[in-house]
């Protein structure tokens, strides 16, 4: 049985990842920092370690004996400083790798992220051959994952690498994430929403091309997991509708959240961590728009739509 070592293994791609891994025969070895609060179901052909991603012995000890490696554990905060960024989500990566390449690691599955990729409309949405472009390059996790996802060129004689770029993913989640947090907003009496957009695909969808990826992804290619693109409006009245809520949605102006990211940038320049930023507010603004026609070609992956995922979200929450 072919054994598959996923990082971040009780996070929210991962909480899909992890079963649909072992409904296709794998072996997976899930590493995490508490094993006791692991939230998925236990599995015979499921272990769990203990530890942190960014400690280079902890990764030595985890990759040992694995056939892959699906790369999921990151900072997501919007608030973290750059250093910390670096340190977890880039030089933590280029570790792993190596340990990867020495190891013989068979395939490198790198979880990314869509906006390392540049954004598009609703006619001609981005693709995989967009290069990064701003205002995401002024994101400091944006750029973070850009760098990371740059390793893999480093790595090419070494390691067979393939990168997943999911697009925001909705579904079955905990109290907190930010799928529960977007999605729960959307139940409520009166919404405020910004007015850009973006791409939402299934949590579940999103699982199932890494697994493709894995199996039939070529090395050195990247893969946008990508769905419906619709705009915050759009996505809250699908909430309200498959909720069977009333839902009254504002739309704030493009003014006020740029002004409100202007305070915000010059509070974090007198060193207060906030995720009201200007980077963030413009991020808001736009209409982050993409496309898996890639994935769906090369790697056969179906994307339901995201009525399908708002219900399979809602159902975790109420």
């Amino acid at each position: 049985m072919k054994r598959v070592l996923v990082t971040g293994a009780n996070g929210f791609l991962a909480s899909a990842l992890i079963p649909c891994l072992l409904s296709r025969g794998y072996s997976v070895r899930g590493l995490l920092r508490r094993a006791g609060a692991y939230v998925g179901e236990r599995h015979p052909a499921l272990e769990l370690v203990e530890g942190d991603f960014t400690c280079p012995n902890t990764m030595l000890s985890a990759v040992s004996g694995c056939d892959y490696v699906i790369h999921v554990a990151a900072l997501t905060s919007q608030s973290a400083s750059w250093k910390e960024y670096l340190r977890v989500n880039v030089s933590a990566t280029r570790t792993l790798m190596e340990i990867a390449a020495e190891r013989g690691v068979k395939r490198f599955v790198y979880v990314s992220s869509a906006n390392t990729f540049a954004h598009g409309s609703k006619e001609r949405p981005g693709d995989e051959t967009a290069p990064f472009l701003a205002p995401f390059t002024d994101s400091k996790y944006a750029s973070s994952k850009a760098a990371a996802q740059a390793l893999a060129a480093d790595f090419s004689s070494r390691l067979d690498v393939v990168t997943v770029n999911p697009t925001f993913m909705i579904g079955a989640c905990r109290k907190g994430s930010g799928s529960y947090r977007i999605t729960a907003r959307g139940l409520k009496g009166v919404v405020f929403c910004p007015p850009g957009g973006k791409n939402f695909v299934s949590v579940e969808d999103a699982a199932s091309g890494t697994v493709s990826a894995l199996e039939n992804g070529r090395a050195g290619q990247a893969y946008l997991l990508a769905g419906d693109n619709l705009s915050y409006r759009e996505f809250y009245e699908t909430v309200a509708r498959v909720g069977g809520r009333r839902t009254r949605i504002v739309v704030v102006p493009e003014i006020l959240l740029l002004a409100a990211g202007a305070v915000g940038s010059l509070f974090e320049s007198m060193g207060v961590r906030t995720e009201i930023n200007l980077p963030n507010m413009r991020i808001l603004c736009l209409c982050n728009y993409y496309t898996g026609a890639k994935s769906r070609k090369e790697l056969d992956v179906e994307y339901r739509s995201v009525e399908q995922a708002v219900r399979d979200a809602l159902l975790s929450i109420v």
